[in-house]
């Protein structure tokens, strides 16, 4: 809570000023709003994003962890060299999952389909790239989406 009263005592303001904490719901918010005695407002991008990973998760789970592992072994460091030659002069990074953010999921899957001429000639990739692709049925279901 020093933490906060020096912030806010950088605008001239005290925590008396403050109505009620917009933050997660993790033990730390909670003590520090019962000890503020102000409620704590769920943050509702928290919210969101809870509710687009529990839909996402039912219908494309197995997908998304296939292209999440082709990702993390894209990453791999021998890995990593060979796709940066293949894509230069292009800068095309794997991208991996964050838990907390929905969107990177979706940036995830997006790249995956910029990727998909570039993975077929991967030396090292060569015999996972069979398990790691999508299939045809696979890819028509998140593109219909």
């Amino acid at each position: 809570m020093e933490y906060l009263d020096v912030i806010l005592g950088l605008y001239n303001r005290t925590t008396a000023v403050v109505s009620f904490l917009v933050a997660g719901n993790c033990s730390f918010n909670r003590k520090m709003s019962r000890d503020m005695m102000v409620p704590l407002v769920g943050c509702a991008s928290h919210r969101l994003n809870l509710a687009v990973r529990k839909m996402v998760s039912t219908h494309f789970d197995d997908v998304i962890q296939k292209v999440q592992t082709l990702m993390v072994a894209l990453t791999n460091l021998n890995n990593s060299v060979a796709f940066r030659r293949l894509t230069a002069p292009r800068v095309l990074l794997p991208k991996l999952q964050n838990v907390t953010r929905w969107s990177s999921t979706y940036s995830m899957l997006e790249l995956y389909f910029l990727l998909l001429p570039y993975l077929a000639k991967m030396p090292l990739l060569s015999s996972d790239w069979r398990q790691l692709r999508l299939t045809s049925f696979d890819s028509k279901k998140l593109l219909k989406q």
